[in-house]
């Protein structure tokens, strides 16, 4: 599947400079009229710091979004900006979706830092990026800053989320982290995204890349938990080609981490070797396997006609198997090893 051009209809942002404005917030939504309003409220109710744009990228909404996304463009003007993507542009792979509705907002964007948030999301820590940006403004040696969150849902439940990433590397190795922990410099913008995934794990892979954060135990971001996702419908298997696309990326397109880039993908990779035989069973797997055949390596392709490969071919994935397990142990201890040391 080829990029597409861009079809999206936009609100322009003032034509400033990057870097005119200390910061970016930028809102990815589908359909979440209901939750906007939280999310929005969360990123102007920020204290401390007044020189902050937020650039809202609306995926094409039916339910209404758009006239929240209006009203409050109305209510404050010139900080405000937004555009609407079309849902005829023929991206039919949700994550690609969100990747290239991030990098037209990066595009837009006029921030020395950026933060991204989903539009069902919430920053629940109203002094965050005042106190990221001090801290980054006097410690140029850091491309990011880093917190916890908590996972919460609609019937008011919380759970806290401590993932103790101290170190880039080991972080990206052994623990799940979201996209919204962070405040980062424009520059992983400018310095190069993957060219498919940057939704969440892929811009994590490239903050992490672009050299270290500094992390903080602190809760300020809440991650909304929902059963009507478009994640939480699809397949088991579906979900780990798509992981397996996102490494094919990494691998094709990255700039380091190699090793914990293996561990980080030992699950899917295992889970779908051992399901290879299902890889054809529905349209969004097949419209993977077209995706993967695009890409240096084409595990997916690999792995759904394993039995008829070359040998070479066949004992080079099993190779890639065992690597990534022996890579997923070695982080597994690292991180128990900081667990640990910080308990």
């Amino acid at each position: 599947m080829a990029m597409r051009e861009d079809t999206s209809t936009q609100r322009e942002a003032p034509s400033q400079a990057p870097g005119s404005v200390k910061l970016s917030l930028i809102i990815i939504s589908y359909n979440e009229a209901e939750y906007l309003p939280e999310a929005l409220d969360s990123c102007l109710g920020q204290q401390g710091i007044e020189d902050l744009e937020i650039i809202i990228g609306d995926d094409g909404s039916s339910d209404g979004s758009l006239e929240v996304i209006q009203s409050y463009a109305a209510r404050w003007p010139g900080r405000i900006h937004y555009y609407v993507n079309r849902r005829d542009d023929g991206v039919t792979i949700a994550p690609i979706r969100v990747s290239n509705s991030l990098k037209k907002a990066m595009s837009m964007a006029r921030g020395e830092y950026l933060a991204v948030l989903s539009g069902d999301d919430r920053f629940c820590d109203p002094e965050r990026f005042s106190t990221d940006i001090a801290f980054l403004d006097t410690h140029p040696q850091y491309i990011a800053c880093a917190s916890d969150f908590k996972l919460f849902h609609d019937d008011g439940t919380e759970q806290p989320y401590e993932w103790y990433g101290f170190s880039p590397t080991v972080s990206w190795g052994g623990a799940y982290v979201h996209v919204s922990c962070f405040t980062f410099r424009r520059r992983v913008y400018e310095e190069g995204l993957l060219r498919y995934f940057c939704d969440d794990c892929g811009l994590v892979y490239s903050i992490g890349c672009c050299g270290d954060w500094c992390y903080r135990r602190k809760t300020t971001f809440a991650y909304r938990q929902r059963n009507q996702s478009i994640m939480h419908d699809a397949k088991k298997i579906e979900l780990q080609m798509m992981e397996l696309l996102l490494l094919e990326d990494v691998l094709q397109n990255g700039r380091g981490m190699r090793m914990a880039t293996w561990a980080h993908f030992a699950s899917p990779l295992v889970g779908t070797f051992f399901q290879r035989s299902h890889l054809r069973d529905t349209p969004r797997c097949r419209e993977y396997l077209q995706l993967s055949a695009q890409q240096t390596p084409d595990l997916l392709n690999t792995m759904a006609e394993f039995a008829s490969r070359p040998i070479g071919q066949r004992l080079r994935c099993l190779s890639q198997l065992l690597w990534a397990c022996c890579c997923n142990r070695f982080y597994s201890a690292m991180r128990r090893l900081i667990i640990t040391f910080c308990k």
